[in-house]
């Protein structure tokens, strides 16, 4: 499933900027 595989990316790439900004401090 197409959108599966979307929403995977998506939820990856927001958890792995958050993770920057936690350790940045913002």
């Amino acid at each position: 499933q197409f959108e599966d595989i979307i929403e995977h990316v998506v939820v990856n790439l927001v958890d792995y900027l958050l993770g920057k900004f936690a350790v940045v401090g913002i």
